[in-house]
């Protein structure tokens, strides 16, 4: 693809060739390569580093695959954050795999880089943590309080503390934190 050289200058193409080769406007690929010091200008020919040239070709690449990602409903860090509920911090820890308990729990989620290195999500994995998420904020909202659970049940919160301690695992189904409880007798002879 840039196998036109100038002159005797091994290691730097044309920008005019470099334009061609990707269908752009020259003075745009000069300006970027002129950004990062890949620019050498010879009577009035402005020649581009080849090194530097397919570096650009293959961020130029990925940036096309990640707008047709876009395209086909690939998520941005901050649509995922909204879809989750979760904050973007958590959402950008998952995906670098710090510390949280996202990647502990579900693995990294796979993603691409778009327009201007943005990061874009695939969207089947978004949506398997979305669901086992809502289904854990569901369980949730049906738990109660030891508190309650103890003053339904005639009990002191120690007592009743006390209780869940004791109980088989097969009937304690949730304690977190010390605070919400979700008790379920399974034995078939209390119904």
């Amino acid at each position: 693809m840039l196998e036109a050289h100038y002159g005797d200058i091994p290691g730097y193409i044309t920008a005019s060739a470099l334009a061609r080769a990707l269908e752009d406007n020259a003075k745009n690929i000069v300006r970027i390569a002129e950004a990062d010091g890949a620019v050498r200008r010879i009577k009035g020919r402005v020649l581009i580093r080849e090194n530097w040239a397919r570096d650009y070709i293959k961020k130029r690449q990925e940036r096309e695959v990640g707008e047709e990602a876009r395209k086909a409903g690939y998520l941005t860090t901050r649509e995922v954050a909204q879809a989750l509920h979760i904050g973007l911090t958590t959402a950008q820890r998952w995906v670098e795999g710090q510390q949280s308990w996202l990647a502990r729990r579900f693995g990294r989620p796979r993603v691409i880089r778009g327009k201007r290195g943005r990061l874009l999500w695939h969207p089947v994995d978004v949506e398997r943590v979305r669901v086992a998420l809502e289904k854990e904020r569901r369980a949730t909202r049906e738990m109660k309080s030891v508190k309650a659970v103890a003053v339904d049940m005639g009990l002191s919160r120690n007592g009743m503390f006390l209780r869940v301690a004791r109980e088989p695992r097969r009937s304690l189904l949730t304690l977190a934190g010390g605070r919400i409880v979700r008790f379920i007798d399974s034995d078939p002879s209390a119904v």
